[in-house]
């Protein structure tokens, strides 16, 4: 019985997209809206194709190699799964790297799934640098490089020298209107 070589041509535009597009040819991750400190292009941290099923129409005895031609620094997967009847799939096995076979079971069905992770790469973000006293706003706290609603207010007390009795009066109106809750009051001297 003779054999031969079949290729079998996969559109890579026709499938499912997952935080992934098809750019002049060429499957990328999307890009995130938003850039590090460096203008730097951020990516999904993952993403996905997989085909669309194919019909094996010849009577195959086995699977040679998945060719692949991907130039990226990210890194990816490739993974097959097949059925005898597109009911009842496999699951997906990644190919072999070193020389493309595919180690899904033989089956007159093939779907093909690629998966995509960018290389990982530690970025800064900054929102502001929050120098100190920055935002000179009353209820805004921003020493020390921190951010943040203003919680202790220091407040100078005046002394009331008409009080006559033993001890020290000291006053200072604070506008309770001013804040939603007071949780306490310290004295300090």
């Amino acid at each position: 019985m003779a054999t031969h070589n079949v290729e079998i041509a996969i559109d890579i535009a026709q499938g499912t997209f997952h935080h992934t597009y098809l750019d002049s040819g060429q499957l990328k991750l999307q890009t995130i809206q938003t850039k590090d400190e460096n203008d730097n292009i951020i990516y999904q941290n993952y993403g996905w194709w997989e085909s669309s099923v194919i019909e094996l129409k010849d009577n195959v005895h086995s699977f040679q190699s998945l060719v692949k031609h991907l130039n990226t620094k990210a890194k990816y997967k490739i993974l097959t799964k097949t059925s005898h009847d597109r009911t009842t799939w496999s699951n997906y096995e990644e190919i072999n790297n070193a020389d493309g076979s595919i180690k899904s079971p033989l089956a007159k069905y093939i779907m093909i799934k690629i998966e995509v992770t960018p290389d990982l790469v530690p970025r800064h973000f900054i929102v502001d640098d929050f120098q100190k006293d920055k935002f000179k706003l009353a209820y805004v706290n921003s020493e020390n490089g921190e951010f943040g609603l203003k919680k202790l207010y220091n407040y100078r007390f005046t002394r009331d020298d008409a009080w006559k009795h033993d001890g020290t009066l000291l006053r200072k109106k604070i506008e309770k209107s001013k804040f939603k809750k007071i949780d306490q009051l310290i004295l300090q001297s």
